[in-house]
């Protein structure tokens, strides 16, 4: 422990062994937060048991305490399927943050998700409300980050640090919902597109709030989080939307989205104008975090049981267990990515700059889509030069290709250490602040 400090607050954030899927746990002094919590289930009995598995063993570390931050990066299966089992075992979820989904955009989800069960076409027919029914005390949903300025070159604005922070995660949740924005012209897209009924807003004004996609938090003048929503273009799914209309024989998606939980035929009318209207999948709808402490704070980090692909020959990849030399890393930020698409440069560039402040504090990036080459790009590496750790989560056997034999070259090129967690391989990313 550095002889100048008098105090220490540790964390350590977790990416869970659930194959192709994405679960992400963390718990910062006493404030535990997860960030997505599924994988792909394709109506698999095993599979479900096999998550369910998962997330009781999470669950049973928490004891008695709360999950206190839910982020969702968006709402496809392998990144919700898990809520169930996970509002089961923690009655007492305080926040959930989610970029806010129209009808339409749901529906392009359900249609690229033709074998999930019931339950998953339950929750994306009616999000808010199957979240409200789950007993989540404040949800968040946010707009596009787009058109918002970058981050500030200075650390924001923070009262100086508590007796004891994070002793109360109770008052952290508050702050860090606080400190995101009204975005009132949200509010009326969501009453407009959901068909709300006039008082719904009004009786879940104390749990539902609607705000803009882009914030940056200071928790206690010790840790920091920045948030970014990159949302698909309507442009590229209006084609989509018109064809559904036409072949369900209605005047909004928010009918379509009640009929496709009446039977399977539906469903598969749905797959079918998706098939014919669009021509490559579109996985772009995402919200990004990047959280670390704040770039005065002194950190010491440790790494432990951490799986590594350690060399670049794809077809005879090998795990090894790493322990990082503390030297090797700066601030231990961390950069989480959900599945936004970064190929293009101009998107890249539009991500980076709301990330440029901390460009050079993130230790740690969690890849797009589970190192999908679609969603990948090399230049990431070099705009954000201090990332020491490549993070992805996918299937040991998946038919996709993830993590893309390209991504895994660039990596290891550029010197850096891949982590791979699948079904058997569960990592663990330790720190500690000192203040």
């Amino acid at each position: 422990m550095p002889n100048n400090a008098k105090k220490s607050l540790r964390c350590a954030f977790t990416l869970h062994n659930v194959g192709q899927g994405l679960f992400y746990s963390g718990r910062i002094g006493r404030f535990n937060m997860v960030y997505d919590c599924g994988t792909q289930i394709l109506n698999s009995n095993s599979k479900k048991a096999f998550l369910k598995t998962v997330i009781d063993k999470y669950s049973s570390t928490l004891k008695e305490e709360s999950i206190y931050l839910l982020v969702l990066s968006h709402l496809h299966e392998d990144h919700v399927s898990g809520l169930e089992y996970l509002f089961e075992n923690n009655r007492n979820v305080d926040t959930v943050i989610l970029p806010y989904l129209s009808p339409i955009e749901r529906l392009l989800i359900a249609a690229m998700h033709a074998k999930s069960d019931q339950s998953f076409y339950a929750f994306i027919s009616d999000p808010v409300v199957w979240l409200l029914n789950h007993q989540i005390q404040h949800i968040l949903l946010l707009g596009d980050s787009e058109g918002e300025n970058e981050t500030p070159d200075r650390s924001p604005e923070s009262p100086e640090i508590p007796e004891n922070p994070f002793e109360d995660p109770l008052e952290a949740a508050q702050h860090l919902r606080d400190s995101f924005q009204d975005d009132p012209e949200l509010e009326k897209t969501y009453e407009k597109e959901e068909a709300v009924d006039d008082g719904f807003i009004e009786r879940h004004k104390d749990r539902l709030s609607f705000k803009k996609g882009f914030a940056q938090v200071s928790l206690y003048a010790l840790w920091e989080m920045i948030f970014y929503v990159k949302k698909v273009s309507y442009s590229k799914i209006k084609k989509f939307e018109s064809a559904v209309l036409k072949s369900f024989k209605v005047s909004s998606c928010k009918e379509v989205l009640e009929e496709l939980l009446a039977s399977s035929t539906n469903r598969n009318k749905l797959t079918y104008c998706y098939k014919k209207n669009i021509e490559n999948d579109l996985n772009e709808t995402s919200l990004c975090i990047y959280h670390g402490p704040v770039s005065n704070s002194k950190i010491e980090i440790d790494h432990s049981d951490m799986k590594i692909i350690e060399n670049i020959s794809w077809t005879n990849v090998k795990h090894s267990v790493f322990r990082s030399c503390n030297s090797m890393f700066n601030s231990g930020g961390q950069l989480l990515t959900g599945d936004i698409s970064l190929s293009s440069d101009s998107d890249l560039d539009s991500f980076e700059s709301h990330f440029r402040r901390r460009s050079r504090d993130v230790s740690l990036l969690l890849v797009p889509h589970h190192g999908s080459f679609e969603n990948w790009n090399s230049r990431i590496l070099a705009l954000f030069p201090k990332i020491r750790i490549v993070a992805l989560s996918a299937g040991k056997t998946n038919s996709y290709g993830h993590p893309s034999p390209e991504l895994v070259w660039d990596v290891n090129l550029c010197g850096k250490f891949l982590v791979w967690c699948d079904e058997d391989h569960i990592a663990t990313f330790r720190q500690i602040v000192y203040y």
